[in-house]
């Protein structure tokens, strides 16, 4: 199995072909947006859309989750931060695996320029003794990992550290938890 790692992912499915006139006007609309001050973004390829936010969004949560800390906290700790830095890795080489182009280095960029006390819903939700969405967030990087035959070690790492966190302090008394079958 080759290993996702720490490599640069953002070559993705990048062919050029001509806007519709939806995705023309779309832009449009954007650029409008833009042009009054917000933050757009339009993404005519819906695979590179999805990716992007999980690239971004599964590796601070499950860092995040895992480690029980802020982003600052992450940021502080050169191991937590190098997991971090590998699980982007390897959800940017899934996504590219999978037909989307994304771009590790600019998912780093937006992960620093966080506030520093910034904490993800997932945090949240185990530290107030709620079951989170392990599986909606880990699980697609560790399915597709295994589809595309890449190795995601930090992703799967983190995923069984939550669980076990959450089998400490949230079900003492029953039974362990363990996302689902697909993703282990």
């Amino acid at each position: 199995m080759k290993s996702a790692g720490r490599r640069d992912q953002a070559r993705g499915a990048r062919t050029r072909r001509r806007s519709s006139p939806v995705e023309h006007k779309l832009e449009s609309v954007a650029a409008r947006l833009r042009h009054a001050g917000f933050s757009c973004e339009f993404q005519a390829n819906e695979k590179t859309m999805l990716w992007s936010k999980l690239a971004f969004l599964a590796p601070f949560a499950l860092t995040g989750t895992a480690s029980d800390k802020d982003k600052q906290g992450i940021f502080a700790d050169a191991a937590w931060r190098g997991r971090l830095e590998c699980a982007v890795g390897e959800a940017c080489a899934v996504a590219a695996a999978d037909g989307a182009a994304v771009d590790r280095e600019k998912i780093l960029s937006t992960l620093e320029s966080l506030p520093a006390a910034m904490r993800t819903s997932m945090q949240k939700d185990v530290s107030a003794g709620r079951m989170p969405e392990l599986d909606a967030i880990g699980g697609p990087i560790i399915r597709g990992g295994r589809h595309h035959g890449l190795d995601v070690p930090t992703t799967r790492e983190l995923v069984a550290k939550i669980e076990e966190r959450l089998n400490k302090e949230l079900l003492q008394d029953t039974s362990p938890v363990r996302i689902s079958k697909k993703t282990s």
